[in-house]
């Protein structure tokens, strides 16, 4: 090393310490510099997280609010949330209420059923029902997850029974029509 870059790095040293010596003497400096990062952003994470996952608690294990149109178009859709302990029917108005319904908390969904449902599904078509929910808030899937678990249920029911009225009786075989290919995974890693 040659004398130039000796001093030139004590040079650096003397204003690093410089430096360091005049941030250490500014409270709210050492107070940004300390407590923010090892204190408070992380009571403020842990606030934050307790919150979101109470929320996502309350929306997997309330009595969900919800209104049902057309039940007499697909009656055993209608009877499936009915005896479900999860939901609470609640009657509003008419269909134009839907929106300002769920925008109040009145109700977490509505479900719109057409009127030609049961006649689709009597005659092996498939029926479009409709859900409307708030989709900005932060627990709608969980919501709507839980209204499609019902929906999927009552679908798995009609397309037995329809596979039952083919003749298709045992699950095997059912399965056999509806999964031809079956993936069965083998995992190596701790063989």
């Amino acid at each position: 090393l040659d004398w130039g870059t000796i001093i030139m790095q004590s040079n650096i040293l003397i204003v690093y310490f410089k430096e360091l010596k005049e941030v250490l003497r500014d409270r709210r400096t050492l107070i940004f510099m300390l407590v923010m990062p090892t204190v408070l952003v992380p009571m403020l994470m842990n606030i934050l997280f307790s919150f979101v996952i109470k929320s996502k608690h309350k929306a997997a294990t309330e009595a969900l609010t919800y209104s049902i149109f057309g039940s007499e178009n697909l009656p055993q859709l209608a009877q499936e949330f009915a005896d479900s302990n999860q939901f609470k029917q609640v009657e509003i108005a008419n269909e134009d209420k839907i929106t300002s319904s769920i925008q109040e908390d009145i109700i977490k969904f509505a479900l719109v059923i057409p009127e030609q449902a049961l006649e689709q599904a009597n005659y092996d078509r498939q029926v479009t029902v409709h859900i409307y929910y708030n989709n900005s808030s932060a627990t709608n899937r969980v919501i709507i997850s839980r209204a499609e678990d019902i929906v999927q249920k009552v679908s798995d029911k009609i397309r037995s029974e329809r596979l039952r009225l083919m003749g298709l009786n045992s699950s095997q075989e059912q399965n056999g029509l509806i999964l031809p290919i079956k993936i069965e995974n083998h995992g190596t890693a701790n063989m």
